[in-house]
């Protein structure tokens, strides 16, 4: 890269002309992983001779700005480098004359690289990776300097943006859960609302149930049923236990005939209200 960021220097109005300026590309280098600026001293070259610099080089004619600006990183360091943002654009002319054919126009980028590894061109003859601050104290020229403190602006701005957006994402999580739970309490709710009221029902229930059996009357069978039909209608339902094996999270033993742990015989009808228990059958087991 030919290093060469001045600061402006304007043209008297009498040397006022149209010239050959050049365009030139910097950047300054951040490694993703640690967030590490790269520093390049040159070596003994015709311009600006150890000093250490971000990079800066050249626009081939023909090129775009970032093509050139990739293939200078990569000539000068073997890095390859994703273009963030640009940050500063400049304007200097290369020796000590004003003339418009020494004119610069240059664009300075934020770039990142995912790789510590730098090649150097022997253009350069040292590199560092430095933390911002360590960078902006190696460096030396004024117009470098503006650039890194840019690039040290911009970055602060963004990582604040990005912890808000952090912090509204969190909110925001921490709201849907909310109102996730919310609206599950209010289902579990709904659905348990009337259980005193079907508790109170069951012994009722087994009555209805119980002369339906012991009377031969068509009538009471079939209140018994609808009586029934209606609580199975509101979630309640009968839990099923003869012929299975003891289960005491849905019965209670209140006889035991022989060795066997299978149901032979329900005292009291057990319930749940959808899919809770809400009263244990009170059963007697034995052997089936």
């Amino acid at each position: 890269m030919k290093s060469a960021v001045k600061p402006d220097n304007t043209v008297p109005e009498s040397n006022s002309r149209a010239g050959h300026f050049m365009v030139a590309a910097g950047a300054v280098i951040e490694h993703s992983g640690s967030g590490k600026i790269l520093l390049i001293k040159r070596d003994q070259v015709d311009f600006n001779p150890g000093i250490w610099e971000l990079g800066y080089g050249r626009i081939d004619q023909g090129e775009d700005l970032e093509t050139g600006l990739r293939r200078e990183i990569r000539e000068e360091t073997g890095l390859e480098v994703e273009l963030v943002e640009p940050l500063v654009t400049w304007h200097f002319y290369r020796g000590h004359t004003p003339d418009p054919d020494n004119e610069v126009i240059g664009v300075t980028y934020w770039v990142r690289a995912n790789s510590l590894e730098v090649q150097l061109s022997t253009e350069h003859s040292e590199f560092q990776w430095l933390e911002a601050e360590e960078a902006l104290e190696k460096l030396t020229e004024a117009e470098m300097r503006r650039h890194l403190l840019e690039f040290m602006d911009r970055r602060a701005a963004a990582n604040a943006a990005q912890d808000i957006r952090e912090k509204y994402q969190r909110a925001l999580a921490d709201y849907q859960n909310l109102v996730r739970r919310s609206q599950e309490e209010k289902a579990e709710f709904a659905k348990f609302a009337s259980r005193d009221l079907i508790e109170d029902l069951l012994q009722p229930l087994d009555h209805l149930a119980l002369a339906a059996e012991k009377i031969d009357d068509q009538g009471v069978k079939m209140v018994a049923e609808e009586f029934a039909r209606v609580l199975e209608g509101h979630g309640l339902q009968e839990i099923p236990v003869i012929g299975k094996t003891f289960d005491v999270e849905t019965m209670e033993a209140v006889e035991k005939e022989g060795k066997g742990d299978k149901v032979i015989r329900v005292v009291t009808r057990g319930y749940a209200l959808n899919g809770k228990v809400i009263r244990h059958a009170k059963v007697v087991l034995g052997e089936k």
